[in-house]
């Protein structure tokens, strides 16, 4: 730590007399890449620690994006490399913060924020970007080519239509082209696909996607905002269901002749209005739906019951009177 400190302290001494950019003003606060440092050491660029250029204290300026809302062409942020043949070394990867400020590069209005960590060695590659605030949101990872070179990348309109400032602090390594994580124009990329839609979000147990949907013990929420692969057990469920079928008493709704429903079920094999044995099998049933399906069936067998019991009286009614004339 010791000879980190020293090394920085000369570098500090070094750039203030070559640099017009570092200074040691009267206020007693020190910067390097500004003029007007506002604490006692104020940085406007990214500390490299380590001799091998791998570790980012401050953050790394990746860069600004466009304002793609002005019409300017949207932004590709290349991560790392990924590996395009071969196993062991080269390798390259990630493993940090990665912000996006939403506007100018003073603004300072941090619009998103991810954990990232990527890896690409011994024939694989990886990746994981995990949002860490209330107002990020999950995104797609994309596999692009550039210059000939494969790379993870997101795309910063996925984040926000305007410009905004991308950083990255931690550590980094690349032995494949040596570039750091950079931003580039939609029309410099190629061979363009999403290479990640879904984010663990906890220990490979629960996933999220881009639009908001999560699913626990799958990868694929098939559209669902909540999918699960498993058992569920609670309390209490509560399910929205509309129409209820109340319509069933309705003096207007037209009740099925037992005949037909007899018909129904000899040439179908189930209720009218209830989905096979095929389909739940290949579709599931929606609770709401299904709940409300069976309690127009109890509805209408009612009615059949109130029916036969209005026979049954009108037939007691008869047999008595039959007695009564003998």
């Amino acid at each position: 730590m010791k000879k980190i400190l020293a090394i920085f302290l000369f570098v500090l001494t070094y750039s203030t007399c070559k640099a017009q950019t570092n200074t040691f003003p009267t206020s007693g606060n020190a910067g390097i890449g500004t003029l007007s440092p506002t604490t006692k050491l104020d940085i406007k660029a990214g500390i490299d620690h380590l001799a091998t250029s791998t570790s980012f204290i401050a953050p790394l300026n990746i860069g600004l994006t466009s304002d793609v809302g002005a019409g300017a062409v949207p932004n590709y942020v290349l991560l790392s490399p990924m590996i395009t043949g071969g196993t062991g070394s080269p390798q390259a990867g990630l493993s940090g913060i990665l912000s996006l400020y939403r506007g100018s590069v003073t603004s300072g209005n941090i619009n998103a924020e991810y954990r990232i960590i990527t890896q690409t060695a011994w024939g694989n590659s990886f990746i994981s970007l995990v949002p860490l605030t209330d107002n990020t949101i999950s995104i797609n990872v994309y596999k692009v080519t550039y210059n000939n070179q494969l790379y993870f990348a997101i795309k910063a309109t996925e984040i926000t239509g305007s410009g905004g400032r991308v950083t990255f602090r931690g550590e980094w390594w690349n032995a494949i082209d040596g570039t750091k994580p950079q931003i580039v124009q939609e029309t410099q990329v190629s061979d363009v696909s999403i290479y990640k839609s879904v984010q663990s979000v906890y220990g490979n147990l629960i996933y999220a996607t881009k639009d908001g949907n999560v699913s626990i013990g799958t990868t694929d929420p098939k559209g669902y905002k909540l999918a699960v692969a498993g058992k569920i057990r609670a309390t209490e469920i509560k399910v929205e269901a509309t129409p209820w079928p109340d319509y069933v008493f309705a003096k207007d709704y037209k009740l099925p002749s037992l005949k037909e429903t007899e018909q129904h079920i000899n040439e179908k094999g189930h209720l009218p209005g209830i989905p096979s044995a095929e389909e739940v099998k290949s579709n599931g049933i929606n609770v709401g739906e299904m709940n409300a399906k069976l309690l127009q069936k109890i509805e209408e067998l009612t009615l059949y019951l109130l029916q036969q019991q209005k026979e049954i009286n009108e037939l007691k009614a008869e047999v008595v009177l039959l007695k009564t004339n003998k």
